[in-house]
This record gives C-alpha cells, structure tokens and sequence, in this order.
C-alpha cells in the first residue's frame, strides 16, 4: 500500500490558507501484513506541496496535490 503524509502540520495548515506556502510531503510504501515501511518519496514542497494520493504504476509514482490540479511523476 503506497500512503502519504503531512510531517509538518504546521506548514500544512499555512499552506490551508495560502497555496503559495509550501509544505513538504511523504511518501511511504507500507506493508500492512508487517507494518514496515519505506520512505520513497520525500520533497520539502519544492517540487509538490501537500501531497493528496500517491500510485505506483509501471516503476512510476504518480502524486497529486490537496488543493492544485497538477501531478508529479517520478521514475521509480
């Protein structure tokens, strides 16, 4: 299971109430049978800013945004 995560709340909440306050997103690929998990993505919110969903498809992750139309895609 591919999840996603705000790991600044703070700068989510900034970023709630103007979209040109970045906030960082997490990526993590989660084994829900042994509940590890692998961190493959993580972005200060320059390159995506409050990540929404995430799929990896293809040796690809696609991840969209709370608030913006736009998705990053990032070879695997």
């Amino acid at each position: 299971m591919v999840v996603t995560s705000h790991p600044k709340k703070m700068a989510f909440l900034n970023h709630v109430k103007s979209s040109l306050n970045p906030s960082p997103s997490e990526i993590y690929l989660l084994n829900t049978e042994t509940n590890n998990k692998i961190c493959m993505f993580s972005d200060y919110g320059e390159k995506i800013s409050a990540s929404s969903t995430a799929i990896f498809y293809k040796y690809k992750l696609y991840v969209s945004q709370v608030f913006v139309a736009f998705i990053l895609i990032i070879d695997k």
